[in-house]
């Protein structure tokens, strides 16, 4: 098999719009496998390692996103996407995790400084939005996705809580 070709044939399935894919649930369930299959083959045993390492804060992010109701707040405002200052003033994203900000700056730690004086509701977003759960449609601006859309559901989010 020609690599190049197939990457090429990979590539434009990724880019294809959503629609022209198989529809069938069979279909797209033995195309994960396979993605998954290829992917772990693909991957040299130090990706794996951070991939694993970083699926606990994915997750931890996650469920900060659910207490914080991102899902449902970004979902209605989707036309010019939401601000990192409308997050902040909608959740109280600022004050929610003010213990963490104060704990963080009493520590003496070089490494620690920089992420104390970031602002949590961007970073929050960044991962997300690096996950694709949301798009970021301008600068610190973020737009629903089909992930987070479907976050918004009753069942999504309690199921989420009790991971």
């Amino acid at each position: 098999m020609d690599t190049r070709k197939f990457a090429d044939m990979v590539k434009l399935a990724a880019e294809a719009p959503s629609e022209s894919l198989p529809q069938d649930q069979e279909t797209r369930a033995e195309l994960r496998t396979a993605l998954r299959k290829l992917t772990a083959s693909l991957e040299d045993p130090v990706h794996s390692i951070l991939r694993f390492l970083f699926q606990p804060h994915q997750n931890s992010v996650i469920r900060i996103a659910v207490a914080l109701d991102l899902f449902a707040l970004v979902k209605g405002r989707e036309e010019n996407g939401t601000s990192a200052e409308q997050i902040e003033s909608l959740t109280g994203a600022e004050l929610a995790l003010i213990g963490l900000y104060s704990f963080l700056t009493t520590l003496k730690h070089p490494k620690i400084g920089p992420f104390a004086e970031s602002h949590h509701e961007v970073r929050l977003m960044r991962v997300l939005t690096a996950m694709g759960i949301f798009s970021e449609v301008g600068e610190q601006r973020y737009a629903a996705t089909p992930i987070s859309r479907a976050w918004t559901s009753p069942s999504l989010r309690d199921a989420t809580k009790h991971l």
